[in-house]
C-alpha cells in the first residue's frame, strides 16, 4: 500500500492522486498467447482503478529503495503528454518484496521474443 501520484508538468510538481492505495502487479495473457504483466492501482475498496500499465521491453521506470518509491512514465497520450507516475511505499518493508516482483517482471518480460 502507499500513495500514488502523477506529474503535473505545468506546476512542476506531484499532485496527490490517491492515498494508501494498492499497487498490484498482474499476470495476463498477451499476444500470441505469450506470458504478460501488467500494473494496476486500486483503491482500498477495490472499485476504482487509477492507473494501468502493460510493462514492456521499453518499460522506462526507476525504483528509489532509500526514498520508498517506484517511478514510471506511462504510453504516449494523443495530445502528446506523457504521463509520470510515482508511488510512495507506506511501509518501508514493502520495497524488498516489490523489488523481487519487479525484477521477475522485468527479466520475463526481456525474454519474450
Amino acid at each position: 500500500m502507499g500513495n500514488l501520484f502523477k506529474y503535473n508538468s505545468d506546476l512542476d510538481q506531484n499532485i496527490l492522486v490517491a492515498h494508501e492505495c494498492f499497487f498490484c502487479i498482474d499476470q495476463i495473457e498477451g499476444e500470441n498467447e505469450e506470458l504478460a504483466y501488467f500494473i494496476n492501482l486500486v483503491d482500498q475498496p477495490q472499485k476504482t482503478s487509477y492507473t494501468h500499465l502493460v510493462v514492456e521491453k521499453t518499460f522506462n521506470f526507476s525504483l528509489s529503495e532509500s526514498d520508498h518509491i517506484f517511478m514510471w512514465v506511462g504510453l504516449t497520450k494523443d495530445d502528446g503528454i506523457v504521463p509520470a507516475w510515482s508511488f510512495v511505499f507506506s511501509n518501508p518493508g514493502d520495497i524488498q518484496n516489490f523489488r523481487g516482483v519487479l525484477t521477475k517482471v522485468v527479466y520475463e518480460t526481456n525474454l519474450q521474443t
